[in-house]
């Protein structure tokens, strides 16, 4: 007890020695380890004035207290009330955790004053980032850095490097890099990517903030990290928040931490929530067009007379004159496969996936189709053969903008067996050519359905790579615009286990538990997601996407192996698009509970196929029990193996599909009377599970202050 009683003391007189530290004209140099720190305190506390700037109230009583001097409180007392009382070494630690806590001393300079936060090289005010590699490891000085709002500028200098590493930006709105000096554009927090050596370090940026250091980066300083605390100081044991022997805890301090604990808990959660925008409805229509079609120009070769299929809905609508099928009230935010056909065997069958936009009224989506003769003919001087069990793809490499086409692109994809790339010119397939002409175009035979993965290589460096869906017994033509994306976050957080799905109360059922790290691979780069900070994972800027969405692949131990789709417009400013995982074992638990249940048909659970779990939340004016969940294949035939789980006081319709093929699919939730709440495609493969979120996207609250800097 002797020992932890001076420990905890010296703990108590080293948090009010860093807040003393940063409070006065103190510098770095004055001390060479925490005892000089300790003793120092002292003397400076008689020259402590009550006008001080740089002195919190609060923080002044308690060097005051902790040294036998009078408070500010104290003096303002009678002098009848005696001698000072003795303050409990408890209420003084707390007080001064919670001083720590809430970083009473990242205030303002007082003008000509000059800090330790001034004069420690952790940060720089409109200036020089200085690269430079120490045992093959790239050094970054500062390490964090402060640009003013108005015109702050820093350029990069490095030594011993040929050129500055990659660059990346987390948001391009608050930053610019123009390729020597980075630009501040907008007030907030953010960071800059250095890639060295295929290693990615992170540079934190704050724009427009106040030029003193908070606690934390003054305690990560050249300086302050150096000192060596007293060696009975680094044996306390535990923390310093409470008792350390239980002997010592009261039953109300017991019950205060539960209460407390059940308190942050509820508040947590609070922070998880649904974008739920109530069902709204989009008259679309296809426009089918010749591969000849240049829209850029504005060259339209129209098809009319031919079909064209929503598949899984069951409507089909013929083009008018101007090739134009209309659709009315499709699902807003919906990705729905178009197949276009002609009876009359006038054109290839074509398959495109369209994306009804969540934004503006009425819409057209084109889609190009090739003539069969022409495409016959393409297989003949090409040599390729094409099994219609599978798919092809044409496509034109195109820049963010969609304004140009890429020349001198070579391109791979993940599909072994394919036959490709052929490349085209001006006046069609040429066998022996090597990369993209001016068109950009190139194809692909012989595809394996599912979700395909395409790489561009420039000069024989990979540039990007995007993934798409190919469907089985169709061709598809696309343009494919790169680098369109943009860095954005995601959460990381975990549903609970079957069993509290299937048999705990409803809170239970809907409890979110933060993850602090996960392996996630971006699919299609095929590197793991680097993490920003805990609970963050980034996805780099310039990545490209395919309609505004991207794919990953959750591979992790504690987790399940879970294929998910990320679609641009779910990030906000308010709001970080949450990557929910599954407890591994998750799907098998459920199927071996439900399995018991006589209602649902007997089959074998196999953990090599792929499974998946659609969870749909539940918007305004729907009812749970007369929503059902249909999973289509690519022939649109209905997945009977589908079962559902959880309850309608959760707030949502969940269900799981076992022991699916690899391939493309879609899910539909429609009501009992028809009327269509969501459509989206899905990708499923070997051994994972595919995880899809309908009728609203898990999300989570950045606005409270500790987590703004995710915006």
């Amino acid at each position: 007890m002797a020992i932890g009683k001076i420990n905890r003391s010296l703990y108590i007189r080293a948090l009010l020695g860093v807040v003393w530290a940063s409070s006065v004209n103190a510098q770095a140099a004055d001390f060479k380890n925490s005892g000089d720190l300790l003793r120092a305190i002292p003397k400076a506390v008689s020259v402590l004035s009550d006008s001080d700037p740089l002195m919190p109230r609060e923080a002044r009583d308690i060097i005051l207290s902790q040294f036998g001097k009078k408070s500010t409180k104290d003096k303002d007392k009678t002098k009848g009330e005696g001698k000072d009382k003795v303050i409990d070494e408890d209420a003084i630690l707390a007080e001064a955790e919670r001083l720590l806590h809430n970083e009473l001393i990242d205030h303002k300079i007082a003008t000509g004053l000059t800090t330790v936060s001034q004069t420690l090289p952790s940060q720089v005010t409109d200036g020089r980032i200085n690269l430079s590699v120490v045992g093959g490891r790239l050094h970054m000085q500062p390490a964090v850095l402060d640009l003013s709002l108005n015109g702050g500028e820093a350029s990069v200098t490095v030594e011993g490097l040929s050129t500055i590493p990659q660059v990346f930006l987390r948001d391009a709105s608050k930053l610019q890099w123009d390729g020597k000096r980075f630009h501040a554009l907008a007030q907030g927090k953010t960071e800059i990517f250095f890639v060295y050596a295929n290693e990615m370090y992170i540079l934190p940026v704050r724009i427009g903030a106040p030029t003193a250091k908070d606690l934390v980066a003054d305690l990560a300083s050249e300086h302050l990290s150096s000192l060596k605390m007293p060696e009975s100081f680094a044996q306390m044991p535990g923390g310093a928040s409470g008792p350390h022997n239980s002997a010592d805890l009261s039953i109300a301090e017991a019950s205060l931490q539960v209460h407390k604990t059940k308190e942050h808990d509820d508040a947590e959660q609070k922070r998880f929530g649904y974008a739920v925008e109530g069902p709204s409805y989009r008259d679309t229509a296809i426009q089918v067009m010749d591969v000849r079609s240049e829209p850029r120009e504005g060259k339209i070769f129209p098809l009319a007379g031919v079909t064209v299929q929503l598949m899984g809905l069951g409507v089909a609508a013929k083009t008018d004159a101007t090739g134009l099928a209309r659709f009315a009230d499709l699902p807003a935010g919906s990705r729905i496969w178009a197949v276009v056909a002609d009876q009359d065997g006038r054109i290839v069958p074509t398959a495109n996936e369209i994306v009804v936009s969540a934004k503006g009224k009425n819409q057209v989506q084109r889609v190009r189709t090739m003539n069969y003769q022409t495409y016959v003919s393409y297989l003949n001087i090409l040599g390729a053969n094409q099994n219609w069990s599978n798919g092809s793809i044409c496509a034109r490499a195109m820049d963010a903008t969609s304004e140009h086409t890429l020349d001198e692109m070579t391109v791979q994809i993940n599909d072994g067996n394919a036959e490709g790339p052929f490349y085209f010119s001006e006046h069609g397939p040429q066998p022996g050519q090597k990369q993209t002409s001016a068109n950009g175009r190139f194809c692909f035979f012989n595809v394996k359905p599912g979700l395909a993965e395409i790489s561009f290589f420039h000069g024989g460096n990979f540039e990007t790579a995007l993934t798409l869906p190919i469907f089985p017994g169709a061709h598809s033509e696309e343009d494919l615009p790169l680098n369109t994306g943009k860095s954005s976050n995601l959460y990381l957080a975990s549903f609970g286990s079957a069993m509290d799905q299937l048999t705990g109360d409803d809170a239970a059922a809907n409890r979110i538990e933060s993850v602090v790290t996960a392996n996630v691979i971006s699919v299609g780069d095929n590197i793991a997601m680097p993490g920003t900070s805990e609970n963050v994972l980034s996805t780099l800027s310039g990545r490209s996407e395919f309609k505004g969405r991207t794919y990953s692949l959750v591979q992790t131990a504690e987790f399940e192996n879970t294929l998910q789709a990320q679609d641009n417009e779910a990030a906000s400013s308010k709001h970080m698009p949450v990557l929910p995982l599954l407890p591994r074992g998750f799907v098998e638990d459920v199927f071996t509970e439900l399995n018991q249940d006589s209602t649902h048909a007997s089959i074998a659970f196999d953990p090599s196929m792929g499974q998946l779990v659609v969870m749909h939340k539940l918007t305004a004016g729907e009812d749970a029990t007369k929503l059902n969940i249909t999973v289509l294949d690519a022939y649109g035939k209905t997945i009977d193996q589908g079962w559902y789980f959880g309850t309608s006081a959760q707030g949502l319709v969940k269900a799981v599909f076992f022991n699916m093929q690899p391939g493309i699919y879609s899910v539909k939730v429609q009501s009992a009377n028809g009327a269509l709440s969501a459509v989206d495609t899905v990708a499923v493969d070997f051994w994972t599970t595919a995880f899809v979120q309908t009728g609203g996207s898990l999300q989570f609250d950045l606005t409270n202050p500790e987590v703004a800097i995710q915006e």
